[in-house]
């Protein structure tokens, strides 16, 4: 026990320093913290499952452009206005 007693002002120096500075947490405290990580991710961050219906609501995004890009490609690419007024290049 003697051997300890030159080393117990460093230790309660440090003891002191580490309380001083919060390096001690109680659970409470932590669980306070959590939460308020939590709502924070939940502000800033989407959820996996927003991620995934946005991904099925581009997929049906791409493909209603790809039908009308097929549609466009099928009518060969006229301007229907010309076709119904007599079409070809007569307006130029």
């Amino acid at each position: 026990m003697n051997e300890y007693l030159p080393f117990a002002s460093i230790i309660v120096a440090v003891l002191g320093f580490c309380i001083q500075f919060g390096m001690f947490v109680r659970p409470v405290e932590l669980e306070k913290k959590h939460r308020e990580i939590m709502e924070e991710s939940y502000k800033k961050f989407a959820s996996i499952n927003m991620v995934e219906d946005m991904k099925a609501e581009f997929k049906e995004i791409k493909s209603k452009i790809d039908q009308i890009y097929e549609m466009l490609l099928r009518s060969g690419g006229e301007n229907p206005k010309r076709r119904r007024e007599g079409g070809g290049d007569a307006g130029l």
